[in-house]
């Protein structure tokens, strides 16, 4: 069975040489694919907030950039908020912060998930004792 499973080519990698042996005892991700998962999660995550406070902005009746530009607060003080327009100061500077910060925080989610913990809401988001 055991040379079966060595010289059996399946799944994704069957192409590339890799054994459905090395696929079946493999159980956790490696570190770069657990950084690559950071990386996807944080961008969409970054996307889909971002357009969703653009959304928000305008229903309150203000510039859909003014979320991205407050975001910019840090480097250019509090007035970074009430800027109405686009411009690389306060639209690119805020938009780049908070994507950073949304990979950021995807890095320990994905550690979590990496270590086979449960991706249940109950679970991941329950107060430690």
């Amino acid at each position: 069975m055991r040379d079966k499973l060595r010289t059996s080519r399946a799944g994704p990698g069957g192409k590339h040489g890799v054994s459905r042996a090395t696929l079946l005892l493999r159980q956790r991700p490696s570190w770069q694919e657990t950084a690559l998962a950071a990386v996807v999660t944080g961008t969409l995550t970054s996307i889909v907030t971002t357009v969703a406070l653009a959304l928000l902005a305008r229903s309150e009746g203000k510039s859909i950039f003014q979320p991205t530009n407050a975001t910019s607060h840090w480097m250019y003080g509090d007035a970074a908020g009430s800027v109405r327009s686009a411009d690389a100061r306060h639209t690119l500077f805020g938009y780049c912060t908070h994507h950073v910060s949304a990979i950021f925080w995807a890095v320990p989610f994905q550690v979590w998930l990496a270590a086979g913990h449960s991706r249940a809401p109950s679970i991941v988001t329950r107060k430690p004792r």
